[in-house]
Parts: structure tokens; C-alpha cells; sequence
């Protein structure tokens, strides 16, 4: 199975004020058809949204077997940050949500044993590969020194970012996938760059992730490098802009995500 979730920090619609709202958002946009959602676990969420929404956000999330965190402290000190997160990770377990780990930056978490207790509790911790402007987690070679560190440490392939440093010269989707195979549980799936209709958009938009629907062809090998991995977490990371616009666009990648997963694994509904 490969289940798919959204990632609700690309939702974009400025009416929804909470994580409980674009969580919603997503759920009417596709039908039920994602099986949990990315929650952008920023400090404003960790040290103040969660407390406010944590009720109805754990209603929504134990009704779906695939919830995952963001890791992003920003500036925010790191050891206070990631004490205020491991706690809320511990309360999503606590309540019965489905958590199946996390994801970080490199470079974002400088003492990466921090999140070790995420995976003394069966949690992946991943660290996800990042694009050509980033300081760290771009190249293959930051990875093996990464695993050989840390042996619970996982990977996120970033399709977006992975198109970026392909085009300047770096391994392409597929070959990250077959050297880190063992490593992947999970994927964000979206395209570098935007395609939107700047009039679609909320203000301040920016952002390097593109729904898979709008793209001018189909992700360069996506289908090859899924075959090698081992069911991991598909997190639909393309913007969603706001409006009946974002739901319809939301309906087609499941739709697509979902079709592809299908013929990937006959008779296992990825969905």
C-alpha cells in the first residue's frame, strides 16, 4: 500500500486561519480519497496552534492511518524547539493518531540525535534532500555520511528538489531511489516551479512546488523510482491555491497519484 497524505503547508486559501481548516479543506477538495495529512510542525504550531486545535485536530487525524510532521524551527532556539516537539509528537501518539514519523531539513536541526526518540518509538525520522540553493542534504555523498551516523535515520526524496539539482548536473529521482532504497519512507511529490496563474494566487505567493496536474509532462521517472521503494508514504507537496480552483486541482492529483499507485501495485488500493 502506498498511502498518500497532503502536505497542508502548501494549502493556500487565506480564509482557512488553522491547521483544523485546511486539514478540512483537503478532505472535501479530495473526496476522502488521502489517507492523513503533512502538519508543518513551525514553533508558532508547536508552541501555541497545537494547544488551541488540538481536540478537533486529533478527531480528523485518527480517522486516517498516515499523519506525518514537518520539522521546521526556523530561528527558534533548537533544544527548546525540539523539546516543545518531541512532546507534541508524544501527544499525537498519546490520543491515537496514526503518526508515522517525521522529516527535517539538514542543516535545519544541527543535533539530528535530538529526534532519536521519534524512532525508539517506531517513528521514521527522515531527512529529506534538499534543492540546488541549500547549504546541506543536496548531494549523495551528505547522505552516506548521514546513515553512517546515525543508523535509524531515514530519507524524504523531494521530487522538486531533486529536478532542481538534476538540472545542474546532480543524480536524477530514479538513481537517488535505487542507491537509497532501503532508506525511503517517504516522498513528497510535486513539480519544481511555478505554473500557476498569478490571479489563482493568495498574496505573497511564492514557492517552488507545483502540483503534479499543471505540469507540462509527466515527473521524469517518478514511476521507476516508486517500483524500487518499499510502499513508503506519498505526500502531495504541490501548492494548493485557494477557492473551488485549489479544490478541483487537489481532486486531479489524487486522482492521478492515486491511478499511478494503482498500477504500481494491482489490487492493493493505494488510497
Amino acid at each position: 500500500m502506498f498511502p498518500i497524505n497532503v502536505a497542508l503547508q502548501g494549502v493556500l486559501d487565506e480564509s482557512l486561519k488553522t491547521t483544523v481548516d485546511r486539514a478540512r479543506f483537503v478532505l472535501e477538495a479530495s473526496g476522502g480519497a488521502v489517507r492523513g495529512f503533512e502538519i508543518f510542525a513551525t514553533p508558532q504550531f508547536v508552541f501555541s496552534e497545537h494547544d488551541l486545535v488540538r481536540e478537533d485536530l486529533f478527531a480528523l487525524c485518527r480517522e486516517y492511518p498516515a499523519t506525518t510532521l514537518h520539522v521546521y524551527r526556523g530561528d527558534h532556539p533548537e533544544a527548546e524547539y525540539l523539546d516543545r516537539f518531541l512532546g507534541v509528537a508524544d501527544d499525537f501518539l498519546d490520543q491515537g493518531v496514526a503518526l508515522r514519523g517525521s522529516v527535517f531539513h539538514p542543516g535545519d536541526i544541527t543535533d539530528i540525535s535530538g529526534l532519536e526518540p521519534l524512532a525508539r518509538k517506531g517513528l521514521f525520522v527522515a531527512a529529506e534532500v534538499l534543492g540546488s540553493d541549500a547549504d546541506q542534504g543536496v548531494r549523495p555523498e551528505e547522505f552516506n555520511a548521514l546513515f553512517a551516523a546515525y543508523s535509524w535515520l531515514s530519507m524524504t526524496l523531494d521530487t522538486a528538489h531533486i529536478m532542481e539539482t538534476h538540472a545542474r548536473g546532480g543524480p536524477d529521482l530514479t538513481a537517488f531511489a535505487r542507491r537509497f532504497a532501503p532508506r525511503v519512507r517517504q516522498v513528497h511529490v510535486s513539480w519544481s516551479g511555478n505554473l500557476y496563474d498569478p490571479s489563482r494566487m493568495e498574496d505573497d505567493f511564492d514557492t517552488n512546488h507545483c502540483l503534479l496536474t499543471l505540469a507540462p509532462e509527466p515527473y521524469p521517472g517518478l514511476r521507476e523510482a516508486l517500483n524500487l521503494l518499499d510502499h513508503p508514504v506519498i505526500t502531495i507537496e504541490g501548492v494548493i491555491p485557494g477557492s473551488d480552483y485549489g479544490k478541483t486541482l487537489l481532486n486531479k492529483e489524487t486522482t492521478l497519484l492515486g491511478g499511478l499507485l494503482k498500477e504500481l501495485a494491482p489490487g492493493d488500493s493505494p488510497i
